[in-house]
């Protein structure tokens, strides 16, 4: 509905009135959120070279905001509003508003609800980090990895140099449970959590050919699912069998899952 007279809200209101609730997702929007990013992804966007006609817009799905991205890019897609899209995500920690810290004491509270300890915790990312590494030397990622020249300025010499980055310098080496388990908690005296931009480009199969673009993956269905809002770290958990559901396919079917690590907990 694009615009609505009062009759038209009516009619609306009582027919969400007789929707079995559970059977409604994400019933809300905003234009204008709190420290919304519309503009400085339409500024991106530009950067990047899109032209003026390239339209833009911002959406909140909180950490999945790529993924939901990418989603609403396929299902345009699909409806035939467009041919070709990107989905993509992009933040600034460092200029963002709000409370720091608050998805930090989230994962406290997954620690703590579902009994996950310290050591635990520890082993499972030093785990993560060896996997990690050992994707990074195979140069497993070496195809999907794009060289970007960058320029910097030496502060104690003024000058400007140039530098090639070609791999991800994220990992540290040497890392173990036990090199771990020496950080202090960082959120709380006896807590157990211490101190991690991508996009997509979709388009309809026809368009891809021909254009004569590799298709490298499908798009085949998503699932999105609310949890309890302190515990929103349960998130795959609860939407990952439901998306299976949608596909058809068992959880023994899937040769490699890929979840967002953000915490150990």
């Amino acid at each position: 509905m694009a615009t609505g007279s009062p009759p038209d809200w009516n009619f609306f209101l009582q027919t969400l009135r007789d929707l079995d609730y559970e059977s409604l997702s994400n019933p809300l929007s905003s234009v204008l959120p709190p420290g919304g990013g519309a503009t400085e992804f339409r500024a991106a966007a530009l950067a990047a070279g899109f032209p003026d006609s390239t339209a833009v817009r911002s959406l909140n799905r909180q950490c999945s905001s790529g993924l939901q991205a990418c989603v609403d890019i396929a299902n345009a897609i699909s409806a035939g509003m467009i041919e070709v899209g990107v989905g993509a995500g992009m933040e600034s920690m460092s200029l963002q508003y709000g409370r720091p810290g608050a998805v930090t004491e989230f994962s406290e509270n997954m620690a703590k609800d579902r009994g996950i300890s310290r050591a635990k915790q520890d082993a499972f990312a030093a785990a993560s980090y060896h996997k990690a590494a050992h994707a990074h030397q195979a140069g497993w990622f070496d195809a999907e990895s794009a060289p970007l020249t960058v320029k910097y300025e030496d502060s104690k010499t003024d000058t400007w140099s140039e530098i090639t980055v070609s791999k991800d310098d994220g990992i540290r080496k040497g890392v173990t449970a036990e090199s771990l388990g020496k950080i202090k908690p960082a959120f709380a005296k006896d807590g157990s959590i211490h101190g991690g931009n991508a996009s997509v480009l979709l388009m309809k199969r026809s368009t891809a050919e021909r254009l004569g673009q590799t298709i490298l993956s499908k798009y085949v269905t998503a699932s999105v699912v609310g949890v309890a809002p302190l515990l929103m770290g349960v998130g795959p958990w609860a939407a990952i069998p439901i998306a299976l559901e949608k596909a058809g396919i068992s959880k023994d079917g899937v040769d490699v899952y890929e979840i967002n690590e953000a915490f150990a907990s």
